[in-house]
């Protein structure tokens, strides 16, 4: 899950990680992102913090800002030769360094806990240099939804990915840091969803792919001659999770499942694919070339990416299957997300890019 996770943010998406890091730490990635928090918040104390201004009020013997004229004759500061006055203070005490904070107060119990002392100890020192520049400790401080400086996206992004890990912990309170909701079925396929996609822009946009997420596909349901005005009002949306165009204009729409990959028919017990995913991917390819939404130079293809946790994915037929059925080139295949960072991210772009990758413009960092 921490490899999901990481595809899935904004520090991977953005290249602030490479995929050799990844490989390099294994299944120790919070000590990989407790590193690079590390090292990130060290450069921006180096080229000082980040500042704004704060709304202050207080008694002055000099006129700075404007003057609180009501409260100075309520209080006779004018007769004692003060004054009092409202201004903007300029401070590093802000909703960005805040988070900072939390996040690497985070890093030292996380990095104490796992054995990275080394990792703790420089965290620790760091969260006390930023708290004796004037930043408050928040155990609540979110991340900034306000437009970053260059300098801070990266140790935010870091930060959030950190403080978003479901780390379990050891012993008798092994349930303590898990939340029933973060692993929620529903959001473990949004998580699902949101990793393919950081895959897909990482190593196909480079290549002169297009990557596009919630598409919404409309219904074929007319012409220009043969209207039908209540048809989208009565109709469900459909809207994608993934749709790649690849550098020949070729489109692919991706529908990411975060579920078993094969069932039993009801008539004998046989192994096969799920025939509503497949009705489902059918009516969003047919649906996409009749109305031209994609621009696709091509009949549109589709591709299933199911999620598999270390059994056999493809229950005896293979952990890839790929087909043209009617005019639509189908493809059916499973992740393993046991496996290593590197099978991961290969299987992933190669359910999608099936032929040669030399030839379809996309390439896997090796």
């Amino acid at each position: 899950m921490h490899q999901v996770r990481l595809y899935a943010s904004e520090l991977y998406r953005r290249g602030f990680i490479e995929d050799s890091g990844i490989e390099q730490v294994g299944e120790d990635i919070p000590a990989l992102l407790i590193s690079i928090l590390n090292e990130t918040v060290s450069r921006r104390l180096a080229r000082d913090l980040s500042v704004g201004f704060r709304r202050t009020s207080s008694v002055l013997s000099r006129v700075r800002g404007r003057i609180d004229v009501y409260r100075s004759e309520r209080d006779q500061l004018f007769d004692k030769g003060m004054v009092r006055c409202e201004y903007n203070h300029l401070t590093a005490d802000n909703l960005t360094n805040r988070f900072l904070l939390r996040a690497l107060e985070h890093a030292t119990r996380l990095g104490e806990r796992a054995g990275h002392h080394d990792l703790a100890r420089h965290s620790r020192a760091l969260a006390t240099a930023l708290t004796q520049q004037g930043v408050q400790r928040d155990p609540r401080a979110t991340e900034p939804q306000h437009r970053l400086g260059p300098m801070d996206i990266r140790p935010v992004t870091t930060a959030s990915l950190l403080l978003d890990l479901a780390i379990p912990q050891h012993g008798a309170t092994a349930r303590a840091g898990l939340h029933r909701g973060a692993f929620a079925e529903r959001e473990l396929r949004r998580l699902f969803e949101s990793a393919l996609a950081g895959l897909y822009r990482h190593h196909l946009e480079s290549a002169g792919w297009t990557v596009v997420t919630g598409k919404r596909v409309p219904w074929p349901v007319g012409s220009q001659e043969v209207a039908v005005p209540w048809a989208n009002a009565a109709l469900p949306q459909m809207i994608t999770d993934i749709v790649l165009r690849d550098p020949h204009g070729a489109v692919t729409v991706v529908d990411a499942k975060f579920t078993a990959m094969a069932t039993s028919s009801w008539r004998g017990g046989a192994t096969t694919l799920k025939s509503s995913h497949l009705y489902q991917l059918l009516t969003y390819v047919s649906a996409a070339e009749a109305t031209d939404v994609f621009e696709s130079s091509g009949p549109v293809r589709g591709a299933l990416v199911y999620a598999a946790l270390g059994e056999n994915a493809g229950a005896g037929f293979g952990a890839r299957q790929q087909a043209r059925l009617g005019r639509h080139e189908i493809t059916v295949g499973a992740l393993d997300l046991m496996g290593s960072a590197r099978e991961i991210r290969e299987a992933a772009v190669g359910i999608v890019t099936p032929g040669d990758l030399s030839t379809r413009g996309a390439g896997v960092a090796r």
